[in-house]
C-alpha cells in the first residue's frame, strides 16, 4: 500500500501502534498522532498525566495477596480467542492486580484455547 501512495505521489505515513504491547507504549502513540496535528505539547501533558496515574494504580495494587481470576473475550463463530501471557491484555489485567487466565501461554499473539474450557 504504501508504495502504491508513494507512486501516486500521495504522502503517507506508517502506523504501528496495534503492534505496541506495553500498555503506556501504546497511550503514548498519542504523542505520534498529536504531532500531525501540532498538539505535542498537550498530548505530552495528557500522556504525561496518563503514565502518573497508571503507574500510581500499578504500585497501589502491588501488594494484593489474592488476586481476581481474569478471564475476557467473547467467542467468534464458536471459538474463544484469548490474548496470550504477554499481550498487552494480559498486562493491563497483570498490572491491574489481576490473575490472568492465559498467564504462562506466550506467542505474542491471539490464541485460540483448546475445546472445552
Amino acid at each position: 500500500m504504501k508504495l502504491k501512495l508513494d507512486a501516486l505521489h500521495i504522502n503517507s505515513v506508517l502506523d504501528l501502534d496495534y503492534k505496541e504491547q506495553d500498555p503506556l507504549g501504546r497511550a503514548e502513540w498519542l504523542k505520534f498522532m498529536a504531532a500531525f496535528y501540532g498538539r505535542e505539547k498537550e498530548a505530552d501533558s495528557i500522556f504525561n498525566e496518563t503514565e502518573k496515574n497508571y503507574l500510581a494504580l500499578k504500585e497501589k495494587v502491588k501488594g494484593v495477596s489474592k488476586k481476581p481470576a481474569v478471564f475476557c473475550n467473547l467467542p467468534f463463530k464458536e471459538i474463544w480467542y484469548m490474548p496470550c501471557g504477554e499481550n498487552y491484555i494480559a498486562l493491563l489485567i497483570a498490572d491491574a492486580g489481576g490473575d490472568f487466565f492465559m498467564e504462562g501461554i506466550y506467542s505474542n499473539q491471539w490464541a485460540e484455547p483448546e475445546s472445552g474450557l
